[in-house]
Parts: C-alpha cells; structure tokens; sequence
C-alpha cells in the first residue's frame, strides 16, 4: 500500500492448509477482491462508496461458473443443485438471509438409518464431528435423516468464489466420508456387533 493508490491482490493463511493437507488457504485474489469505504459522522453513515453485491448474486454466479444444475427459491432464500458421492445423487441446498449476514451449506445423505441402528449413528456421527472441527454431522431422530451443514459469516455480503468452493466441498467431504461407514453401520447384522465386542474384550484381557 502507498499514497500513489493500490489494492490488496490476494491473502493467504499460510499455516492453514485446504483439504489436501498441502495448499495454503486463499481467502480471496485477483477478480474475486472488491474494496468498500464508509464514511461516518456522529449519527449516521454519510457515505458509502460502493453497494456489495447481494449473496443471492455471488451464489447464482458461482453456480453458473461451475455448470451447476440449480434452482433458485427467492421467497425461501435459497439454491439447490446436484452432486454425486459414492456413486449416489446428493441434492445440496445454500440457504442466505436477507441481510447478506450468512450462508450455511446443508447437504442431506441419500439414505436414511433406521430406527434400531440411530442410537449407534448418533455415537458415530459425534465421533466424526469431533474429528472433524468446522464441519457437523446430525441426524433427525425422527426419520434418520443424516445432514452435513457448515454456517459462513459473511460480514453483510463480503464473500468470494474461494470461500464458497470451500464451504460446499467440506460439506461433501464429510458426507463423502460418512456415507461408507454409515452403509456399513445400517448393514451390519446383531450378531457382527457381539462378535467385534467379543473381540475386544478378548484383546484386552490379553493385553492385560
């Protein structure tokens, strides 16, 4: 920065990595950055030098740039496109208000757990939360619907292209990841369990 005039380019965290352990997060850079000024007296805003852009823009946008398949709802204030994990149709959902404060990815599993097995996917979808800080996994215990969701801040509409493709493929990863261990979890039989128990049990009188 200087008097002659200048922007931010880009901003990196680099001792934060994105999902593949190795590239440093980038907030935003080159198109996706954008610059506001507020000019402020003792009682209200007198000047405002630009209008952010509403997030109901940025999402349709980012969508279009990608070849997403979506459906926009205005009156609910959100999109829903398709995704595919493990070889199912994923239908993910970005919900926004109206104040441009938020936005939260909310991606349902394709398959629900019955009702004798959610007391162990409740068990396991904690397990997964805690290993998996940012990110949660909760099931409706009234249908066994398993959903990943992550809420982003959005300072009244400052988002970018990056921060969206971050938010929605952490939702996917988890489900990526969960799907599999719940398929195992909801197809495994009674006695599979009280032999794995068994199993344990005998391991750790050995050990001891």
């Amino acid at each position: 920065l200087s008097t002659k005039g200048g922007s931010i380019f880009s901003a990196v965290l680099k001792e934060y990595m994105e999902q593949d352990k190795k590239t440093p997060v980038t907030l935003f850079t080159g198109n996706d950055v954008s610059m506001n000024f507020l000019f402020y007296n003792k009682k209200e805003t007198i000047m405002e030098t630009t209008a952010l852009k509403p997030l109901r823009m940025h999402l349709q946008e980012f969508l279009e740039s990608v070849g997403a398949d979506y459906q926009c709802d205005e009156e609910n204030h959100f999109y829903t496109f398709g995704m595919t994990s493990n070889g199912m149709n994923i239908r993910a959902f970005i919900l926004y208000n109206e104040e441009n404060d938020w936005m939260r990815c909310h991606m349902p599993m394709p398959i629900k757990v019955p009702e004798e097995k959610r007391t162990a996917a409740i068990l396991l979808l904690n397990k997964m939360n805690n290993e998996a800080p940012g990110i949660c996994l909760n099931m409706d215990e009234e249908d066994g619907e398993i959903v990943s969701t992550m809420m982003v801040n959005t300072d009244n509409g400052a988002i970018n292209y990056s921060i969206l493709n971050a938010m929605i493929h952490t939702c996917y990863n988890a489900i990526d990841a969960c799907i599999p261990r719940i398929m195992r979890l909801i197809y495994q039989q009674p006695e599979d369990m009280l032999l794995q128990i068994s199993s344990k049990q005998i391991n750790n009188s050995i050990a001891n």
